[in-house]
């Protein structure tokens, strides 16, 4: 298990709210934007959207591009430092189904971990650090 500090618990934390992929996606497609106009695409109130923002911002997932005064304010726009290929469901599985996609993602994670050694064996070509979070946890309804 990751120690809560570790690099791995810290990516873990940033993808433990469906909320924060979407904003990675919102901010590599549009290549910046305010908290403001990336609640207003996800349908999202303001301030729960600033509170992940700043958590992104925190641990350099997304990087401040300019402030913009607006009516007395600063309106602060964001572009994704990281940019991860995530997908975020939420299933309900019976005891079989939960089974099957655990024996699913082990089997993913294996595949991975295959890739990885025939990649290190063709490092004359330039590699890309990449870090795989695979999620799979009961939750509440």
């Amino acid at each position: 298990m990751a120690r809560l500090d570790s690099p791995d618990a810290k990516t873990a934390r940033v993808l433990s709210h469906p909320l924060r992929p979407q904003i990675l996606d919102v901010l590599v497609r549009r290549g910046e934007a305010s908290p403001n106009e990336i609640a207003t695409e996800l349908g999202v109130p303001l301030g729960t959207l600033s509170y992940h923002t700043r958590l992104l911002r925190d641990h350099g997932w997304i990087e401040l591009t300019r402030e913009v005064p607006r009516r007395g304010a600063v309106e602060h726009f964001y572009r994704a430092v990281v940019q991860p290929d995530a997908r975020w469901i939420s299933l309900k599985l019976d005891e079989q189904g939960w089974a099957e996609l655990t024996g699913l993602l082990t089997d993913v994670s294996d595949q991975a971990n295959a890739i990885q050694e025939r990649s290190s064996t063709r490092r004359s070509r330039k590699a890309r650090s990449s870090k795989l979070a695979i999620l799979h946890f009961a939750s509440p309804e």
